[in-house]
């Protein structure tokens, strides 16, 4: 079997080579043979051709058959003849030349639409990189800024369209502050809350204040609180005649907002202000977050330690904690391994922020200099890049000014390659996090592993299509919904796994897309 496109562009097509060897050889035989030929006439059926015809008319009656077949063969794209002989028919692609068959009835010209899978296996390169130059093109993204870049896994550029230009890349961003959290500070790191007592204990009475100190960790939940004030009361103190004093100075400053964040979205839980001292990710609300983390979160160990029973007496307020002061509980956060699945995975923009933020910690000793800065700093120095090539500016991707590469991208996903803690970190087609609802049911269900990235006019994938290619797309500056953008990714992902050929029409319809990314 042999395998090609139409000139049309509209559907693969396969042709029996043994088929039309064996009509030429009927032919053949028949032209030789003192039997009655037969003739396909142009409405389908046939006539004999027997001697003793008179030449004029034959010679009229060619011409006139001549002209019809040359006309037939430019307007159709396909065309059906009868086998001499048989009932049975054999379809003939016409690409632009004669076939050198005698005329048959043309077919109506074919409309664009989308290319249908037509087998399994390998996409040869090349076809494979006319697939998406087409995709690309599409009218649908006509005005957009496009760029995609294909590597395979030893990172040598497999199909490339504006791979060097830079895009905001909204969450794909956070493809590289986990990278390097795994990569600087090791898949078993973890962080700590505390609770200090900063003061003379007396009986069950602590007279001084008890210090909750935030040790950065996103995961701190209601119940961590609980078992913090447990511990607390474990330690035999049940009345704290002093303050609740919240001890956020892990990172600077205490609290902070993302440069280049919108100012709609303040208030909003994907954009919380970050603080090394949060509980339940600092929402206030399902879709609300506390405009004060760290005093958001004293207020519930307070109600966590009124359940232990233990009373406090003072105010809640922040400060460091004093020389001197002893530990009475602790907390550990869960391992970075896990932080940086749940950083992926739901695309938290908290956690995101937190990492970048304990990348600078573990830069330097100096507690004033744990910044967003100096996170952005540290992460500069394993990427290995020159400053002036991209530009970040938070850890998130929740910032406009960021901008990237879709190589950029696709060179940190290709170093990253073999370990397995960021490879599982990533949602999974059709699975886990937020592909879940993409190419589910596809050939792409639980072969792709990616991160996504969505804000206004902005849709971007990046990541790993099966066990052969590293990938990007980035899309800016779309206007409208971005539902027929991410369609547009989702085939691109099937064209990238296990051979599935799936694109658009030339007019740049999506219609076609359910079918096209059907199993």
């Amino acid at each position: 079997m042999t395998w090609r496109l139409s000139d049309a562009g509209t559907e693969a097509c396969a042709t029996d080579a043994t088929g039309g060897a064996g009509l030429r050889a009927g032919r053949d035989a028949g032209a030789k043979s003192s039997e009655p030929r037969y003739q396909a006439r142009a409405d389908g059926r046939s006539h004999q051709v027997g001697p003793g015809r008179k030449r004029k008319r034959d010679l009229a009656r060619k011409k006139k058959e001549a002209n019809a077949r040359e006309i037939r063969r430019r307007d159709a794209g396909s065309r059906e003849i009868r086998r001499p002989g048989t009932s049975g028919r054999a379809v003939v692609r016409q690409h632009g030349r004669a076939s050198g068959r005698e005329p048959a009835r043309a077919q109506p010209a074919a409309r664009p639409r989308a290319v249908r899978v037509v087998r399994s296996g390998p996409v040869p390169p090349e076809p494979l990189a006319a697939l998406l130059g087409s995709m690309v093109a599409n009218p649908l993204l006509a005005g957009d800024q496009v760029g995609l870049v294909l590597l395979d896994r030893d990172g040598r550029t497999r199909f490339a369209h504006n791979a060097d230009r830079r895009f905001v890349p909204a969450s794909t961003r956070k493809i590289l502050v986990t990278a390097a959290a795994l990569a600087l500070l090791g898949p078993d790191a973890s962080c700590s809350t505390r609770v200090l007592a900063a003061g003379r204990q007396v009986g069950d009475r602590l007279e001084g204040d008890l210090v909750l100190v935030g040790g950065g960790d996103p995961a701190l939940d209601g119940a961590g609180l609980d078992d913090l004030a447990l511990q607390v009361a474990g330690a035999g103190i049940r009345t704290v005649s002093g303050a609740l004093l919240g001890d956020a100075s892990r990172f600077r400053p205490a609290e902070d907002y993302g440069a280049g964040w919108a100012a709609d979205d303040a208030g909003f839980a994907y954009a919380s202000r970050v603080s090394a001292l949060v509980v339940d990710r600092n929402a206030a609300s399902e879709s609300a977050a506390s405009a004060n983390p760290a005093i958001h979160t004293l207020e519930r160990f307070r109600a966590s330690l009124r359940l232990a029973g233990v009373t406090v007496a003072g105010l809640s307020r922040l400060g460091e904690a004093p020389e001197g002061a002893r530990p009475v509980a602790r907390r550990d956060s869960p391992p970075l391994r896990d932080l940086v699945a749940r950083t992926n995975k739901a695309s938290d923009n908290l956690y995101a922020e937190v990492l970048l933020r304990h990348l600078a910690a573990a830069a330097t000793a100096d507690a004033a200099a744990t910044t967003a800065q100096a996170g952005l700093d540290a992460e500069a120095a394993w990427l290995g890049w020159p400053r002036e090539a991209y530009r970040l500016v938070d850890g998130s991707g929740l910032s406009r000014y960021d901008l990237l590469t879709p190589r950029q991208i696709a060179e940190v996903l290709v170093r990253m390659k073999d370990d397995p803690d960021f490879v599982a970190s990533l949602p999974v087609a059709g699975v886990d996090g937020t592909l879940a609802g993409r190419l589910a049911g596809t050939r792409g269900h639980g072969r792709v592993r990616a991160k996504t990235g969505s804000m206004s006019g902005i849709s971007a994938l990046a990541g790993y299509a099966g066990d052969r290619y590293v990938f990007a797309f980035v899309v800016n500056g779309h206007v409208g919904p971005l539902a027929p953008v991410r369609a547009l990714q989702d085939a691109v992902c099937l064209a990238l796994t296990n051979g599935a050929t799936a694109s658009l029409a030339a007019s740049g319809s999506l219609q076609a897309l359910p079918d096209a990314i059907a199993p």
